[in-house]
């Protein structure tokens, strides 16, 4: 505020609210600057106006518009399901943040893997983005349509998946003593950095890949594999 006529200090400036009403008056600094400390604004929007007054009683004013606001708490984060694999999407359950403005409290995601960002801002990580090992947290803001409030984190580790036997066969419907019967299997997994391996277990106990059929084993009997 300055008045090529008047030296700041022979200037008056009074501050009012178009929702609080008066708000006070303050002196203007020796370099036009001018300052109004107020501890508390009603919550919602206002028109601050300015105005400012010389020793021969002439004005002029000027005006600000905004919000007061008070940002939403603080959420509880939890991540599901717990020990996630590489067949598992993973969803941020996010809940408990309140607006004292009433306000309606919506919720804000970014997925960090391993320390990277990874460009997903929804509720659900996807579980085809993830391999064994992968070290993921969610950083969940709540917003209240005006303000961020202070974000809350949870983390998880991607574990191992177990291998998925796809289908099994037996090389022989019926045998006779003497016969070789193969098991043949095929198996996958979502781990594709994991070496398979694979081991057979015949139901009279045997093991490996294939078993001949012996005369001591039980005619009409079930082998399974």
């Amino acid at each position: 505020v300055s008045d090529v006529e008047t030296a700041p200090s022979n200037l008056s400036v009074s501050w009012s609210s178009n929702v609080d009403g008066p708000l006070g008056q303050s002196s203007v600094n020796t370099d036009s600057s001018v300052l109004l400390a107020i501890s508390q604004l009603s919550l919602g929007p206002h028109t601050i106006t300015l105005l400012a007054q010389d020793d021969a009683g002439a004005s002029c004013e000027d005006s600000i518009d905004f919000i007061v606001n008070t940002v939403p708490t603080t959420p509880t984060v939890s991540l599901s399901p717990n020990n996630p694999d590489t067949t598992m999407d993973i969803i941020a359950q996010s809940s408990g943040s309140t607006d004292a403005d009433g306000d309606t409290v919506s919720y804000l995601y970014d997925w960090e893997i391993n320390g990277r960002t990874a460009n997903v801002t929804t509720d659900t990580f996807p579980s085809n983005l993830t391999v064994k090992g992968d070290q993921l947290t969610v950083t969940v803001t709540p917003n209240d349509g005006i303000s961020n409030g202070i974000p809350s984190q949870s983390s998880t580790t991607i574990v191992n998946a177990p291998p998925v036997i796809q289908n099994h066969l037996l090389s022989h419907n019926t045998a006779v003593v003497g016969d070789t019967v193969t098991c043949s299997a095929n198996i996958s997994d979502s781990d594709t950095i994991d070496i398979l391996s694979t081991s057979y277990t015949w139901s009279n106990g045997a093991t490996g890949s294939t078993y001949t059929i012996q005369s001591s084993d039980t005619v009409n009997s079930t082998l399974s594999c």
